[in-house]
């Protein structure tokens, strides 16, 4: 489990993007202006920026390019370029493995991580965003998912598909995709692609345990200087995010996942000026809101999404939260 962290909240950008605009054929004036950024932050090494100006800029590399975006950003990008997260995943065993590193060091450049569901025949993987105060375009989160395939396809240099592909956009459900991914593409809340676990476990050809020794020193220290940056309740946050639908949400739970006693986070928590509660609670009221904004779930399933034991105990907090119940709360917002 990785949280989202201070000093990880940002998206790095700089010169290397130069190289990949003019792959996808977009000149960076027109991009930066598109986006309403700085003119010259392309130029700039060490550049960052927060989730919603990625996003912006992300959707308006999009707006100005052609064809099936999410596809052509993903075939410009390059497995053998040195980024942490990526060079810990080339280096693993297999695809299980390499996104459990890429998931563990990916807080090194972008607030986000990869939640693994494990079964005996399947390995599904699902990206998390952190930190944006609306949500990630689509067009992004599928490329997330076409990575995880192209990870798979280039570490063991077979043509690897999907089992089953969902995004929330349906308009992204298109042939081209299908045909990449090996599926047709479902649409459902969240972002996810499944493949079996043959494939999951499939030897990378890449896997070089000498020089992942050789840097893995290094990439800790790093992380563990992001963690030491992190607040209890951002990573109290975090945990239950990935917690809430698998209803382990007592705080006994959440401390072991933080590899901390009871009272340790308990008392961390106090000295940030909230507890345990006060988290859990802004946590489930934050992911209600999304759930009735942007999507057609019914209050069961919202309900059971959260952790709620019942449906009645979350129509009570929910009035608690707003003054007025969920249907009520999604009339007023109007049709999605």
């Amino acid at each position: 489990m990785i949280w989202p962290m201070k000093s990880a909240l940002h998206y790095p950008v700089g010169p290397s993007w130069r190289v990949l605009l003019a792959d996808l054929g977009l000149e960076p004036s027109d991009v930066l202006r598109r986006a309403d950024l700085a003119e010259g932050l392309l130029s700039r090494p060490g550049e960052r920026l927060s989730p919603d100006e990625f996003y912006r800029f992300w959707e308006a590399m999009e707006s100005l390019s052609t064809g099936h975006f999410a596809l052509r950003f993903n075939e410009s990008l390059r497995t053998d370029a040195f980024s942490p997260p990526v060079f810990a995943a080339m280096c693993s065993p297999n695809l299980l493995g390499a996104i459990r590193r890429l998931s563990e060091y990916k807080p090194l450049v972008a607030p986000m991580t990869i939640a693994i569901t494990e079964t005996p025949e399947l390995v599904t993987f699902e990206p998390r965003w952190f930190g944006a105060s609306r949500p990630v375009p689509s067009s992004m989160a599928l490329g997330d998912l076409l990575f995880i395939l192209r990870l798979a396809r280039a570490g063991t240099r077979k043509p690897v598909t999907a089992c089953r592909v969902w995004s929330e956009s349906a308009s992204e459900a298109d042939q081209e995709l299908a045909s990449h991914f090996g599926t047709e593409l479902e649409t459902r809340v969240g972002h996810g692609i499944v493949l079996s676990r043959s494939e999951a476990l499939r030897p990378f050809l890449t896997a070089d345990p000498a020089l992942w020794e050789t840097f893995e020193p290094e990439l800790k220290r790093r992380l563990a200087a992001l963690e030491n940056e992190a607040s209890t309740t951002m990573r109290t946050a975090a945990v239950l995010l990935e917690a809430l639908p698998s209803g382990t949400t007592a705080l006994a739970d959440v401390a072991r996942r933080l590899s901390m006693s009871d009272r340790t986070l308990q008392r961390r928590l106090g000295e940030e000026g909230t507890t345990y509660r006060a988290v859990l609670d802004a946590t489930r009221k934050d992911l209600a809101h999304s759930y009735l904004s942007r999507t057609h779930l019914a209050a069961s399933e919202i309900s059971f999404l959260l952790g709620f034991s019942d449906v009645t105990s979350f129509y009570r907090a929910f009035l608690r939260w707003t003054g007025s119940t969920p249907e009520s709360f999604r009339q007023e917002l109007g049709p999605l």
